[in-house]
Order: C-alpha cells, then sequence, then structure tokens
C-alpha cells in the first residue's frame, strides 16, 4: 500500500511537471517570437520554410534595427521622459499611499470612516470619466506641455491607500507601542518599523505604478503636444502609424523599452510573491 501511494505521488508529480512545462513553452513562445523579429533583417520577416530558417536568424541586425527607428524620432529623450514620469510617480505613490495607509490602520481620528469609505468609493469610478475634467484642470493651471500634467494627477492612487492600509492593518500594535514607550516619533515609527514590515508590499505596489505609468497612453496623448516631451508609449505608437517604420525595426525597440520592467521585477519577484501570499493568506 505504501509503495502503491508513493508511485502514484511520483507519477502525479511528473504529469505535474509535464503540464507546468508545456503552460510556461506556450507563454515564452511569443516572447521568443518577438525576440527573433527583433534581431531579423526586414528581408528575412517573410522568408523561411523550414523551423531553422523561421526561428534561428542567419543575422544579428538589432541594433541596425534600432537605428532605423532612432533615426526617425527622438527614441532616446522618449526614454527618458517616460523614466522621469515612472520614477517620480512610483515614489510619491509609494511614499503618500504608505503614510495614510499607515494613518487609516493605526490612528484615530473623528471621520476616519467615512473619508477611508469616499476613497474606497472613487475605486469604483472609471478612470475615463475623469479624463476631461482632469484635463479642464491641466490647461486651467497651465500646465500642458509640462512634467506636472503628467506626474500630478497620479501622485497617489485610492487603490494605492487601499493596499497599504490593509498590510499595515496586519502588523501588532505591541510593535508600535513598544517604541512609543521607548520615546521614539511617530514618523520614525513609520521609517524604521512600518516601512520594513510592510517591504513586500511596497515592492507590489511599486512594479504595479511604475508599470501603469510606463505603459500609459491616452493621458500623454492628451495633454502633450510637443514631441520633446513625448513619453515612449506615445513614441511606439508613431512607429506604428508610420509607414516607413519596418516591423522589426518596431520589434526591437518595443524589446528595448522592456528591459527597464523586466529588471525590476527581477529584482524584486521575491518580495512580489511574498506579498501576494501574505495577502491571499490574509484574505
Amino acid at each position: 500500500m505504501g509503495f502503491a501511494g508513493a508511485g502514484r505521488r511520483i507519477v502525479m508529480k511528473a504529469l505535474l511537471i509535464a503540464l507546468l512545462t508545456v503552460l510556461a513553452f506556450l507563454f515564452l513562445l511569443p516572447i521568443a517570437w518577438w525576440i527573433n523579429f527583433a534581431v531579423k533583417g526586414n528581408a528575412s520577416l517573410t522568408i523561411g520554410d523550414t523551423l531553422k530558417e523561421i526561428w534561428i536568424p542567419n543575422e544579428f541586425l538589432l541594433f541596425h534595427n534600432l537605428q532605423s527607428a532612432f533615426n526617425l524620432y527622438p527614441m532616446g529623450r522618449f526614454f527618458i521622459n517616460s523614466l522621469i514620469v515612472a520614477s517620480v510617480v512610483t515614489f510619491f505613490e509609494l511614499f503618500i499611499a504608505s503614510l495614510a495607509g499607515f494613518s487609516f490602520a493605526k490612528y484615530d481620528f473623528k471621520g476616519k470612516n467615512i473619508v477611508f469609505s469616499a476613497i474606497l468609493s472613487l475605486l469604483m469610478i472609471p478612470q475615463v470619466v475623469l479624463v476631461i475634467p482632469l484635463f479642464e484642470v491641466v490647461v486651467a493651471l497651465d500646465m500642458v506641455n509640462t512634467y506636472r500634467s503628467l506626474v500630478l494627477p497620479f501622485l497617489v492612487t485610492p487603490f494605492g491607500i487601499f493596499m497599504m492600509r490593509q498590510f499595515c492593518y496586519s502588523i501588532p500594535n505591541d510593535y508600535i507601542e513598544a517604541a512609543r514607550v521607548e520615546g521614539v516619533g511617530e514618523f520614525t515609527i513609520y521609517l524604521r518599523i512600518i516601512i520594513p514590515l510592510i517591504k513586500s508590499a511596497f515592492a507590489l505596489l511599486g512594479i504595479f505604478t511604475f508599470l501603469r505609468q510606463w505603459d500609459m497612453l491616452l493621458w500623454p496623448l492628451i495633454t502633450l503636444s510637443k514631441q520633446a516631451m513625448y513619453t515612449l508609449a506615445v513614441g511606439v505608437s508613431l512607429l506604428q502609424t508610420n509607414v516607413q517604420v519596418p516591423y522589426n525595426a518596431l520589434y526591437a525597440v518595443t524589446l528595448l523599452f522592456s528591459i527597464p520592467v523586466i529588471i525590476m521585477y527581477l529584482l524584486f519577484q521575491r518580495l512580489i510573491i511574498e506579498s501576494l501570499t501574505m495577502s491571499g493568506i490574509k484574505g
């Protein structure tokens, strides 16, 4: 009976590994196709009758393809704009949302539940509904074609406050009370106790915020008219609509500018998985 049970577990484990291998292959196949097109020459995109001819490039032309796109548009400038906007918004989202979440989770003040309920209600409002009012505010404040128009509307989100509040709520009050007994100030408690305990939530919210700003297209299209202020998403959309741009150049540009997001995920993947696991346990 014991041998039969052990054999059944081995078979099930082997089947699970085989299934996960197939799923991983299916997920990686489009990425491999993307990289393959990015390094090929334009003439090689439609040539190939065998798997070897299709999947193994005869020449490595990634930098040539990138140059084709960079000659048409200042993609480097677009990259810098996106990096500035995404980094600033991510920093303030983490700072403000964590402070607000800490306050809602560990402090009692008049109207706390009403304010928090109002913040939660904002999650139910479609973002596209706010585009026109936000644009009118940006025009009234003379912020069109500036970094301020890309940063200020997204400094903090209701989702970020809600997420940080949930993680802060799970921190035992004993840690905070012990620090207060020792004479530690409230902001120092936030810096020295709260932040280290919710660093996994910081990583998760940070990658979500950075990715959202990195990929944002609609808002920059509305608020920007000067090419020097365009973000990367706008630049890629210009490449897609320009008939002079070959497909392999478009693949090469998107591959290059996906690297920062991939690096961020690889650096913080342990904390991201940890935060997802913790939120699942709490739920």
